[in-house]
């Protein structure tokens, strides 16, 4: 009764603040739009220039560094007006479930985490385990870098899987922690707090960055309107000037100093970290995939169900960018002589890889990556943040409660979920709404299926129709075997969010 009590109580506080909130926050929400309406006329007048790259903070890594005045044109017309809207509306209701109690996040089932990070983005960051032992994969953080804000903690070193479905994690001072063990809990709720930040903080910059920003600012700076590649990259790197350029200099999403005014005027700035630590992982993350290690794409395994989804679509792309290829030879030339100095892994791979690489990533990889982290993962048990200690330090020893954690964690379901802040559930869910869920435009389909090719080549055209139609086979297939990590009406074509 008690609790039926408290939790009609939580509701009508949410609601009373939504109304107490939704006015102020509609007027907000009204100037904002007409600044970006005013900043949309000024660069409509002013002189239009082209997209440029260049060497980011002096390393290897190639990246956005102007965006051409089309492309700011294009992403305030239609993208901007959704990032508005979820950074005031969607803030706002979550806001009201702070107020209400109702944010609170479940400690992951070890059976949940097992499937997640075998079916989603995590995927990416898998290394196999030796073959003389019995550990199947192994999932590093990579975190050694980073700098946690006081207060907050990430002890995890790394995840394993064993060939009989158990699990364990390593603490950054080596200790292992099984699922026998007391101290089990609080390691798994480190990893989900860990996990939460891994896939939008490392395990998917390569996704996002370097290939993609490169390829969408010297296509349409070398090559006209009516070639057919500039057609067909067109579709699948529109937005991605803007959105990376933003990502890696305006730092709207990252740039958190802890202060009291981003605790309270920027919710979404969900990361324990400055955004130095956050730029630099990312730096450096990009620079050994593309640079040190010389690849273009990650490593697919065919035994993990995720890379085994992603890895039928690529055939798809293939098969549509080998049909088209004699009419790319000669722009691609002229496009590859723009990109190679950049980015000389290109010399390694032929048209037809690049091509395809750049397709499926942008159109297929992006996407899914969002979708599978926020469907199975975040959305539920997602909190970039804890604050409770694993590993005994020298300040974390001053902490009283930590001592007794451990014991009472494994049978109090209540101890359990109390492991997250709900200010930071709250914090993180504000990011996730805003900067990693795709908020459509209503004006606009960006949809993978929905593509639209400037073709005028009447093969370019015919093959563009057999590529969608194999898309839709290849989806019906997916579903009727179980193995559809996701729909194809739910895939987005371009790095654009």
């Amino acid at each position: 009764m008690q609790q039926s009590v408290a939790k009609l109580f939580g509701y009508v506080c949410q609601w009373l603040c939504v109304i107490l909130l939704g006015l102020p926050v509609s007027v907000i929400y009204f100037i904002l739009h007409l600044q970006n309406y005013v900043r949309k006329l000024r660069l409509q007048t002013a002189k239009h220039v082209d997209g440029e790259v260049g060497h980011f903070h002096g390393g290897q890594m190639v990246e956005i560094r102007n965006v051409s005045t089309k492309e700011q044109i294009d992403f305030m017309t239609y993208r901007s007006p959704t990032y508005i809207k979820q950074l005031l509306f969607g803030s706002l209701w979550e806001f009201s479930k702070l107020t209400g109690s109702q944010q609170s996040v479940p400690l992951i089932d070890d059976h949940v985490l097992h499937h997640v990070i075998l079916n989603s983005v995590f995927c990416h960051g898998l290394i196999k385990g030796d073959e003389n032992s019995d550990i199947e994969w192994r999932l590093p953080f990579t975190l050694e870098n980073y700098h946690v804000f006081k207060g907050f903690y990430w002890d995890v070193s790394e995840i394993r899987l064993h060939h009989n479905h158990q699990l364990t994690i390593v603490d950054k001072t080596g200790k292992i922690h099984t699922q026998e063990s007391k101290t089990w809990n609080l390691a798994k709720a480190h990893a989900q707090a860990q996990l939460t930040f891994f896939a939008p903080g490392l395990a998917h910059n390569h996704v996002h960055f370097v290939f993609p920003s490169l390829v969408s600012s010297q296509v349409r700076k070398m090559l006209p309107p009516t070639s057919v590649l500039r057609q067909l990259l067109d579709p699948h790197t529109r937005f991605t000037q803007y959105i990376n350029y933003q990502a890696l200099n305006e730092c709207q999403s990252s740039k958190n100093t802890g202060s009291l005014i981003d605790r309270i005027f920027r919710p979404w700035l969900s990361f324990p970290i400055s955004n130095d630590d956050f730029i630099g992982g990312i730096q450096k993350k990009c620079e050994t995939f593309y640079y040190d290690n010389f690849t273009l794409t990650q490593e697919l395994h065919d035994e993990l169900p995720y890379h085994a989804f992603l890895k039928s679509y690529c055939v798809i792309v293939r098969k549509f960018v080998e049909e088209l290829e004699p009419l790319l030879k000669d722009d691609y030339a002229e496009l590859f002589a723009s990109m190679n100095t950049y980015l000389p892994s290109l010399t390694k791979h032929d048209l037809v890889d690049v091509i395809t690489t750049l397709i499926w990533n942008c159109g297929v990889v992006h996407y899914s990556d969002h979708h599978s982290y926020l469907q199975q993962f975040a959305f539920k048990y997602g909190c970039m943040s804890m604050r409770i200690p694993l590993v005994q330090d020298d300040h974390s020893s001053s902490i009283n409660a930590t001592a007794e954690i451990p014991d009472s964690m494994n049978s109090d379901l209540g101890a359990r979920a109390s492991l997250f802040a709900a200010e930071d559930i709250y914090r993180t869910r504000c990011f996730l709404r805003t900067f990693v869920q795709y908020n459509g435009n209503p004006n606009l389909d960006m949809s993978l299926k929905c593509t639209k090719y400037d073709f005028t080549d009447k093969a370019a055209i015919s093959s563009a129709k057999s590529f969608l139609e194999g898309l839709t086979d290849l989806d019906s297939k997916l579903r009727q075997r179980g193995n559809a990590i996701l729909p194809l009406s739910n895939i987005i074509r371009s790095v654009c969010f």
